[in-house]
């Protein structure tokens, strides 16, 4: 997208993948952090294991979206951006040539991001994950706003920008 919060970070191993596709599987990594300006892609604990995965020789993608801070970010502006970045992939192969293994795409989020991620899983249409892993994920956003999940118990209520119904 437009916004300085909208990018991708692209990491492909750069020796040819000897698996029998000749693709690499992919890694599409979200952070959490609240939905907050304070947490991003790159101070996280997403990072370590992407770092990982990409020694297993994955190909992977960190995704980093508007927060809530943000015009147009929190619901549903950072969802959208996930699902576009998700949905970009294909245009890596057919556009960029990048060896990416459409099949096996895995969406991973961590808290926030994984409650983004099971929204994505649900609404991709042009590029399918192979699997979803949301690590810590607010499943039901009313009684995580009841509850007053985040630092400042206000997280669901700043990313919704409402009070959940």
């Amino acid at each position: 997208g437009d916004h300085e919060n909208q990018w991708l970070r692209v990491s492909v191993p750069s020796d040819p993948c000897s698996d029998a596709s000749g693709a690499f599987p992919v890694a599409v990594f979200v952070h959490g952090g609240f939905w907050k300006q304070k947490w991003t892609a790159d101070n996280t604990c997403v990072t370590s294991a992407a770092d990982d995965l990409f020694e297993h020789r994955f190909a992977v993608i960190e995704v980093e979206y508007r927060r809530r801070e943000d015009d147009g970010g929190g619901w549903p502006g950072s969802n959208e951006d996930i699902l576009n970045a998700l949905e970009f992939t294909a245009l890596l192969v057919s556009k960029h040539k990048y060896s990416l293994d459409l099949g096996r795409i895995t969406l991973i989020g961590h808290s926030a991001g994984g409650t983004m991620v099971l929204w994505v899983a649900h609404h991709a249409s042009k590029v399918i994950p192979s699997l979803v892993v949301a690590v810590a994920p607010i499943t039901d956003l009313v009684e995580g706003y009841n509850s007053r999940l985040s630092d400042e118990g206000d997280a669901v209520e700043l990313y919704m920008k409402a009070a959940p119904a």
